[in-house]
Parts: C-alpha cells; structure tokens; sequence
C-alpha cells in the first residue's frame, strides 16, 4: 500500500512539473494577456456606460491609459509569489499619494457628486453643490485611476481564482444599477457593449489555460454577438412598426392600453378624488389650457413682430410687440409657467409650418418629417433612446452643448434648412428655432408632436385681486414658441429653449431653461403629487433596480446550472476519468467544510491519494463508511496505475455514494455556506 502511495506521489509530481512546463512556454503568457484584456475593457465599459447618463468632465483616453497601466501592474502583482506583500505595498502607496493631494482627490469625489446632482435634481438638495478646487480634466482622470485601484484588483483576483462573482457582478452592474434607480437607462448600444463585456469576463473567470480562454472568449463573444444583434433588430423592427402605425402594432398598443395602462391610471385618479375635495382640486393641464384660452381677450397674435411660421428663414431677430394685449384670469395662484397656445404648425418643409386648427386631437401630420431633414436623422441614429424622457434628455442636451439663445441670429441662407443651419451650422437662434428642431427631432424618435405659438405667462406676472383671483397682464414681450409632444394621453408642453446668457439687452426673459422646468416639475412632485403616487414612483424604481438585479442572477443560476450538467456528466466518462473526478469533487467538498487547515490543505492538495489526505477526507466528510472509503482509494489507484477500465456498476455505486453525501452535507449547512456549496464548490 505504501508503495502505491509513493508511486501516486511520483506520478502526481511528475505529472504536474509537466503541465506546469507546458502552460509557461504556451499557455501562461497568452492566458495573462486574455485576462488583463478583458479586465481592462470590462473597466472602460463601466466609465463609457455611467457616462451615458452622467455627463462627468473628465479626459477618458488618460483614465483608460491609466486603467491599462493599472490592470497590468495588478495582474502582474497578482501573479507573484509575494502578492500580499506587493499589494500591501500599493495600497501604502496609494494611500500616501491620496494624503498628499486630498484636495484632487476630493475634487473627484465632489465632480460625481455635482454631476449626479445635477442630472437628478431633488427638493431637499437643490441648493447643495461641493466645492471643486481644480476643472483639469488630465488631473481628474489619474485621481479616478488611483481611486479605481480596489476596484482593478477585485475584478483581476476573482477573474484569477474563480471565487468571488458575486461582488465581482455588483461592482460590474453599479451604473445600470444606479440608472434603474434614477429611471434613466442608457443608450440600447452602450448597453449591449456592456453585456458583452460582463458575459465575456465570467465565461474566463477561473479559467487556468490560455488555450481554454481563448476558445471560451471567443464563442462566449459569438454568442452573445448573435443574441444582441437578434435583440437589436426585433427592437429596430418594432420601432419600424411603431412609426408606421402599423395595425399588429396599433392592435397590441390598444390591447395594452385596455388591460393595464386604463385600469392603473383610472385608480391613480381614484385616489386622486378620495384625498382632494372638489374645491382644493386645480385643473389639470388640458384643462387649464382651455380656461387660459377663454379668460385672455381675443388677441390676434402678431406674426409680423414675433414670427411669421410662413417664412422662418427670414427671422433675423425677436421683436416682441409693445405695450399690453389684455388680461388673463386664474382662479389660483400658478406655481409654473402658463402657456396660452394661439397658433399650431402643422407640416415643416424646412423653410415654413403650416397653420392647423386648434384641437386635443392627434393627427396623422404631426408625424410627419420631410425627407431632406439628413442630418437631424443622422443625428437621432447616433444617439438611441429607449423613452419620452430619455429622449428629452438627449435633446436638452445637444441643445446645452452646442447652441446659445441670440435675440438676433440673423436670417437663414435660402439653401440651408431652418432647423439643420440652426443645430448644426450657425447654432444661434431663439424660442422659433429651439422648439421648431425639438419637434423635428421628437417626431424622428417617433412621438407626435406640435409647433406652437402663443404667450408664456410667468407665475411673478400674476396678482392676487379683491374678488380672491389672480390676474396677470399680457405684453407682447411675452410671446413665445415652444414644442407639445403627445405622451399617448394628452399633449404636454416640453420647453428647451434656453436661458439668456448674453450681453444683448433684455426686455423680458425669453423663456425658461430645460434645467429650470426639470427643477419645478420636482418640485411638483414633492409637494403636489399624492401620497400613492409618491408610493407608486418609488415602488417603479424599486422594481427596475429588481429587474436588473435578477437579471444578473439569472445569468448567474443559468451559468451554475451548465457547469453542474457538465460536472455530472464528467463522472461517467471512460478509462477511468470518471473514477477520478469524483474522487477530487470528495475532495474538493473536504476542503469545502474544513476549517483553519489551510497549510495542510495545501500539502494534501500536492498528493491526494496520500495516506494523510484519505484521512483528512474521512475526518471531514463522516458521511461516507470506512469500507467505501477504503473501496474508492483502492479504485482510484487501479485506474490510474494499473490501467484498469472500471465497470460500469462501480461508477454508479460510487456515484450514489456521492449523492448519499451531498444530501447529508446539505442538510448540515444553512444560510451563505449552502448557497456557496450548491452554486460554486460542487460545480467542479
């Protein structure tokens, strides 16, 4: 017996001076290359998907060349004999580089904490803004590095070890996770790059050849490869069906509508009607648009001071008309601009909109864009959306970045289209030009939407009279244009013109800001929405945070499940391989319930079939009877040393032995250790 034993170890040895001969001169190097390269773009990902909806100042080529520098040092730490020491090392490093610029560092910090603000205005943190001592975009790029380093060497360790994925996938999925939250999803494609990161990166997690990697990283990518571009082109088809009106589109929009969109929004205004009396109730916009419209005396609204729509390429300036066209009546004080729309457009043939009737109801020009809008459809190509409010945060947006408010642009050249000369070329203009390219734009994302014209009426024009009303007095300063987009129950106002920043006199604020409007709809929210609805909004973004996570976590039981069929199937292969991989998983589930042994692990592990080991296997697992204890070491070692192709019935007698075990051993184990046996140890 002793002899066997000896003749175990030498074989073992051997066997293992072999392999490890092998991977340094073929599979080694490739195998660190394939791991930093995933890891590195796992981390690029991350930046690119949280800046798709957090706007962060920062210069990403240096942040990815750190990343990259970091990502190689990591593994290469990761891979030494002392790399607790090393790591030790680095973090002492780290930490004395942050001490000694804290105020670069906390500049960092307080960025992402300004920008998420920002983005996402709230009533109780609107005034608050963190101070930033530097704006160099380099310097701000090598402070995230640095910052990121824990991050770095997680994804590097657990991509190393196989250990670990659970965290792994949180820190991976933090920015979709933050957008579910904040009900702002990035862009389908950023998405999709994402999962193709994420997916690529756990198929190489634990893998220990370069060979393997490599097979693995490439049908893993071709796989989700094809479900993404699948995914990608039914979405495409259907968004084709959507703008077309196409009738299986229409027939389940209205079935949809029918069965869950009517039923919700008839007990949201249920429970609107049970906590306001009549009373206390206030119109609501539909409503209040028309009793703006009654109450104003009947004013013509001067197109040849303001803006003929008949003509906008020879708007050169806003000349508002002077002195007052007449009153406007509310029976309660407004908290947000009132827009009193007296024309519509209609159809734009970039140079004009014709005039339609006033009405709620939706037709089928306000669809409609003219084929020569290129570039705006180039545009709308270029930047995907996934809602309403995604894509009025595209707009807004573009319209920030790239264009100012001018109270004279000037006129439009006679070949140029009034809203593509305005975004793209000479990017100056006023409310006529903000709202004409918002409704383009809108209708490309397939909403419908209006051009209109009128008066905006600001809360601080109107004053309260002996009767109890508030009346304001309407100016030709107060002449307007702005974009209604129909949200699939009543048109709605969506205000991008900006806010006047220029040296021109002004005579009355032109309109209000896309930032000012997201600020006094939270506002609404905070003081006006009811209590259910308040409760409904938290409960959607709980959901979506759900969603996303259970989405991880399917990927992760589905992933389990396959490695466990693999594993099962493993047991029964032929010459005795089968024999021996039970052998290790009895083994593996030893170690697995063993506590503080680790050095002795690490010894048996060099020598399994050593005397010491069978009895560290027996002492840990009292599951199993000494007799088939001494029944599979004796089997084990026939099938390795002396050739011998075990019977067909021995495989399944040990195999019931193993699964006699694992029933004992799951039984004993509870909480976080169970749910580690059943989805990691025994999946070989």
């Amino acid at each position: 017996m002793d002899g066997r034993h000896r003749l175990g170890r030498l074989y073992f040895k051997k066997q293992s001076s072999q392999q490890s001969a092998w991977s340094g001169k073929n599979g080694r190097g490739l195998l660190f290359v394939i791991r930093t390269a995933v890891v590195w773009f796992v981390l690029c990902i991350w930046w690119v998907t949280m800046e798709s909806f957090l706007p962060i100042q920062v210069n990403f080529t240096r942040l990815f060349a750190g990343l990259f520098a970091v990502t190689i040092v990591g593994g290469i730490l990761l891979n030494s004999k002392r790399s607790y020491l090393w790591l030790a090392v680095i973090g002492i490093g780290a930490g004395i580089i942050i001490w000694r610029n804290q105020s670069l560092f906390a500049t960092a910090v307080n960025h992402l904490a300004n920008v998420y603000l920002t983005q996402f205005p709230s009533d109780s943190l609107a005034s608050l803004r963190f101070n930033e001592w530097t704006s160099d975009p380099k310097a701000l790029a090598m402070a995230f590095v640095i910052l990121q380093i824990p991050m770095v060497l997680i994804l590097a360790a657990v991509m190393r070890s196989g250990r670990g994925r659970f965290p792994a996938g949180v820190l991976i999925a933090a920015p979709l996770i933050l957008a579910a939250i904040e009900m702002c999803f990035p862009p389908v494609m950023d998405c999709c790059i994402w999962l193709m990161a994420a997916g690529i990166y756990f198929a190489l997690t634990g893998c220990d050849t370069g060979g393997t990697a490599l097979k693995k990283g490439i049908v893993t990518a071709m796989v989700l490869f094809v479900v993404l571009a699948v995914t990608v082109f039914a979405g495409g088809r259907i968004e084709a069906l959507k703008r077309a009106n196409h009738p299986v589109y229409t027939k389940i929009k209205n079935a949809t509508e029918e069965t869950i969109a009517k039923p919700i929004r008839e007990w949201t205004v249920e429970r609107e009607e049970n906590q306001k009396t009549a009373e206390e109730k206030k119109p609501e916009s539909a409503t209040q648009n028309k009793e703006l419209q009654a109450d104003i005396p009947d004013i013509t609204f001067n197109q040849t001071a303001y803006g003929d729509m008949s003509n906008l390429k020879a708007l050169a300036s806003f000349i508002p008309k002077s002195g007052e066209l007449g009153t406007l009546t509310l029976t309660y004080k407004p908290e947000k601009t009132v827009y009193s729309a007296k024309i519509y457009g209609e159809d734009y043939d970039g140079q004009s909109w014709s005039e339609r009737e006033t009405s709620e109801h939706v037709f089928s020009a306000d669809s409609m864009v003219p084929d020569s809008i290129l570039r705006l459809r180039a545009f709308r190509e270029e930047n995907e959306t996934n809602s309403l409010e995604d894509t009025e945060r595209v707009i807004r947006r573009e319209f920030e970045e790239n264009t100012v408010y001018s109270y004279t642009p000037g006129t439009t050249p006679a070949d140029k289209d009034f809203a593509e000369y305005f975004l793209f070329d000479h990017q100056k203009g006023f409310c006529v030009h903000f709202a004409t390219t918002a409704v383009l734009l809108y209708r490309l994302y397939g909403y419908p939407a209006r051009y209109a014209e009128g008066y905006a009426v600001e809360p601080s024009e109107f004053t309260q009279q002996a009767d109890g009303t508030w009346q304001a007095e309407i100016t030709g300063a107060m002449g307007h244009a702005w974009c209604e987009v129909y949200d699939g129950d009543t048109w709605i106002v969506k205000e991008h013109t900006l806010a006047y920043s220029g040296n021109e006199e002004q005579t009355n604020p032109p309109a209000m800001s896309t930032q000012q409007i997201d600020q006094e709809e939270n506002g609404k929210s905070a003081e006006e929405m009811t209590l259910g609805q308040k409760i409904m909004k938290q409960m959607l973004r709980i959901l979506c945070a759900a969603v996303v996570i259970l989405l991880l976590s399917g990927c992760f039981l589905i992933q389990a499940a396959v490695r466990r069929k693999r594993t099962k199937r493993s047991f029964y292969k032929g010459n005795g391989a089968g024999i021996q991989n039970m052998y290790m998983i009895f083994y593996r589930i030893a170690v697995f319930l063993s506590q503080g042994e680790k050095e002795s692990q690490k010894k048996m592990q060099k020598d399994i079939l050593s005397p010491d080991t069978l009895t560290f296997m027996k002492k840990n697992l009292p599951y199993i009877s000494e007799d088939e204890w001494v029944w599979m070491s004796q089997l084990v070692l026939e099938s390795m040393f002396y050739k011998r192709k075990p019977e067909r019935e021995e495989q399944i007698k040990m195999h019931e032995i193993y699964l006699r075990m694992e029933k004992q051993v799951q039984r004993q184990l509870t909480g976080w250790q169970l749910v580690k046996y059943r989805y990691v140890i025994c999946l070989g």
